[in-house]
């Protein structure tokens, strides 16, 4: 019996760390990249593409980012992305982030803006983009992307973190 109570506990959980892995993700900020894109409680500025709801604890002041990934020497797995996070005392931290990842034959490009504010201990953002993918003798296809996330440090170093994507 306990063995089949600990079985279903692992299948229920193991579902959820399935939903965690996803190609269309690629990893962004030199931090993100340097942890295995193990970046959804890191509240930098690079927050507006790892977590929009971690950026509401990001510094109180504007930054400007920039990256660069240019992977195996192959210009097909390039990442290029920027943005701008302006804090504002009212509503939250704004993040603005633009990306490109591909070369000729498969590419895809995001735009996104986005809002985060700190409550108590939880920091709540949502984020508007939209996303575009290319593929040679297929086509181009875009659509908007809503992400809603989350964070919230229960003790120091323990973290409960909820992210969608609609």
């Amino acid at each position: 019996m306990e063995k089949w109570v600990l079985l279903g506990i692992f299948l229920l959980f193991s579902r959820i760390g399935w939903a965690q892995n996803s190609m269309d993700h690629f990893p962004k900020g030199a931090q993100s990249i340097g942890i295995g894109n193990a970046s959804v409680t890191l509240s930098d500025p690079w927050a507006i593409f790892n977590n929009i709801g971690a950026l509401g604890k990001a510094p109180s002041e504007a930054h400007a980012i920039a990256g660069y990934d240019h992977r195996l020497g192959l210009n097909e797995l390039t990442t290029l992305a920027a943005g701008i996070t302006l804090p504002t005392e009212k509503i939250g931290t704004i993040g603005i982030g633009i990306s490109n990842y591909g070369g000729e034959l498969f590419n895809q490009q995001q735009i996104g803006l986005g809002l985060a504010k700190q409550l108590g201990l939880a920091s709540l953002g949502i984020k508007i983009n939209y996303f575009q993918t290319n593929i040679e003798g297929y086509g181009r296809s875009a659509r908007p992307v809503l992400e809603l996330g989350g964070t919230a440090e229960l003790i120091p170093g323990l973290f409960l973190v909820r992210m969608y994507s609609i």
